[in-house]
């Protein structure tokens, strides 16, 4: 980063620094199918996350374009998500990430997810959803 101009406030030069991409499409899907499932999985049992999101994790074609959202919107400080930022190559990034979702999802097993934790399924009766 190249700074111009420091007041009334500041501009800068910056350059881009390109990904290093996945080694071949077949370790980018199986990325992207284990991201997906992970991050269903979440949603399905945590009561912060409407479970109509879950069809969007099916829009992503990319794992590291999920892991990026998932970082930009659930990483908790803006270090993590600086840090994370730095990493350029892709398969490390969604390791990462896939390793925060696994940290959440244990969590949320471990408490019992939305039906005990408060959320959507109605213990008097029994009901509940089904991931699919």
């Amino acid at each position: 980063v190249k700074y111009l101009q420091e007041s009334p406030y500041i501009k800068a030069l910056a350059e881009t620094i390109p990904d290093i991409p996945f080694g071949s499409e077949a370790e980018e899907k199986k990325y992207l199918n284990e991201l997906g499932h992970l991050s269903k999985r979440w949603i399905f049992l945590s009561r912060d996350l409407p479970d109509a999101y879950i069809p969007y994790v099916d829009l992503f074609t990319k794992p590291h374009l999920l892991a990026d959202f998932i970082a930009f919107h659930f990483l908790p400080s803006s270090g993590e998500k600086q840090r994370l930022l730095e990493t350029v190559e892709q398969k490390k990034r969604v390791e990462k990430i896939i390793g925060f979702v696994e940290e959440n999802v244990r969590r949320l097993e471990s408490i019992g997810g939305k039906a005990l934790d408060g959320g959507a399924a109605d213990e008097a009766t029994g009901t509940g959803k089904v991931l699919h």
